[in-house]
Parts: C-alpha cells; structure tokens; sequence
C-alpha cells in the first residue's frame, strides 16, 4: 500500500486490512456489559430484495448481525430501503494518530417509527434505560425527526439522554448559545478538549466556566483529556486514567466513559452499583 508520508513523498509498506464490527454504539454497549448492565443496539442497516420478494440486510450487514449474534449482543435493528450499510475506513500512519474516512449515509434513513418503538421495547423489559445518542446524528439537521423521536421516547419512559459531542470542531458551525440550547435537559455529556475548549474561546470564557455552567444545567459532563477522562459533576468530580494506546485502540477511550456513565446513572436511579477501576 503506498502511503504518504509527506507532500511529494510516498512509501510503501505492508499493512494488513481486517473488518471489524465496532463503531459508537457497541463501544456504548461494551461499557455498559464491563460496569455490570446489559445493552441493546439501535440502528440500521442497509436492505436488498431477496429472491422471493422480501426484504433482507445486504451483505455487510448481514455480516453486522451475525457477529452480533456471535458474540451475544442484544440488538433491535432495522433494516432500511434505498440505503447501504454504513462503514468506516481507519488508517494508522506510522508516525501516530489516525485518519477516518467514514460511510454513514444510512443513518439519515432510519425511521422515527423504528427508533421510537425500538426504546419502548427495551423500557418494557428493562426498569431503567439510558439512551447514547451520537452526535453526528443529534446535532444533525437532517436527522432532525430521528433525534426527536429518541428524546420524546426516553423521556416518556423515564429514561437518561447521553450525547456523545461529534463532530469534535462542532463549535465551528455552533454558537455556546446554540449548542447550551441543544444540551438543555440532558444527564450526560462526552466530549473532548478540543471541542470544549472551542466552545470556550467562541464564548470568551475559560474552560471552567463552561464546564461550570453546563454543569448548573445539571448536567454530567465526561471530558477527554487524552490520556485521562475528567468527570465534571455527580457527587464529586473525578479523573479516570486510561491506557496510553487507547488512541490507537479504536472505541477505547469510549468504551471507558460509557462504563463511567453507566455507574452514574445507577447512582442517579438509586441501582446497586459495581466498583469503578482504579486508576
């Protein structure tokens, strides 16, 4: 595979490719199995005819579904017409860090229908529910009727609203007011440095006041700190120190604040609690 390595130089190395099942919804999931609490994926995926008329996934996600089964994912998903299943292309430069070239065109063809029953069914079997909730898709005008269909479903069942903060320079298209306005009625917020520290400087404030002022909203918020996670409200606030790969470990540092949201909500909802990690 020729790489680039810098402008007007390119070399060559062997990189193996694999496909794998991940994204933000099962790294959710995989934080909430390892803090003691089980899960439900909600999404969609990609349909194609089948030979006798019916609708079927396509072929990668049918892959998706019977990995999921495999490893014993609970999972309620819907499969879309006129979409394909989404994919995500990562690639590690040798130097560090990661490129992301993401495929998500399926989730705008969710249906509202399908996001709103699908929660009532876990609520029914379930006590308590907390919804994660991305924000490529909460932030996302045109998934507009999907966001509102999840958040009027939590809210009559009684459930907690999490949004992941994406994409990270989202303070480059939202005023602080625009997005405190968003954020109004959540318990939890993720988030990274970057994006904070946008928001802050677009608002003239520090970092702390933000902080400080999305917490008087009384909401929870979980920063990533690159190599830790701050957690800014609950009864205390709290660092968590992850591994030093995490950044090259896709979903690592998310599965680490979905088990430290999981152990909030059980303290907000008064649930019997597993002990959090050292650090």
């Amino acid at each position: 595979m020729a790489l680039p390595r810098s402008p007007g130089s390119w070399h060559y190395a062997e990189s193996p490719v694999t496909v794998q099942v991940g994204g933000a919804p099962l790294h959710a999931c995989a934080g909430f199995e390892q803090a003691g609490f089980g899960s439900v994926v909600v999404s969609v995926v990609g349909g194609l005819a089948t030979p006798g008329g019916d609708l079927g996934p396509d072929g990668l996600g049918a892959y998706l579904l019977s990995e999921l089964d495999r490893r014993g994912q609970r999972h309620d998903v819907e499969v879309g017409t006129g979409c394909r299943t989404g994919r995500v292309v990562l690639l590690y430069p040798h130097d560090g860090g990661r490129v992301m070239v993401a495929d998500a065109a399926g989730i705008a063809a969710m249906s509202p229908g399908h996001v709103d029953a699908s929660i009532r069914r876990a609520a029914a079997s379930h006590r308590h529910v907390v919804g994660s909730i991305s924000g490529y898709l909460y932030f996302n005008d045109a998934a507009d009727r999907i966001r509102r269909a999840a958040v009027s479903a939590l809210r009559e069942t009684g459930g907690l609203l999490w949004v992941d903060v994406v994409p990270h320079d989202l303070y480059t298209v939202l005023t602080f007011d625009e997005f405190r306005a968003a954020v109004t009625g959540l318990h939890f917020l993720s988030m990274d440095e970057e994006t904070c520290g946008g928001f802050a400087a677009k608002a003239g404030v520090t970092e702390t006041e933000l902080l400080a002022d999305l917490r008087e909203l009384g909401i929870i918020v979980f920063l990533d700190r690159q190599g830790r996670v701050d957690r800014i409200g609950g009864r205390e606030d709290r660092s968590v120190v992850h591994r030093p790969d995490a950044e090259r470990t896709p979903g690592a540092t998310d599965v680490t604040i979905a088990g430290e949201i999981a152990r909030q909500a059980a303290d907000l909802l008064g649930l019997r609690v597993l002990q959090p990690p050292r650090a």
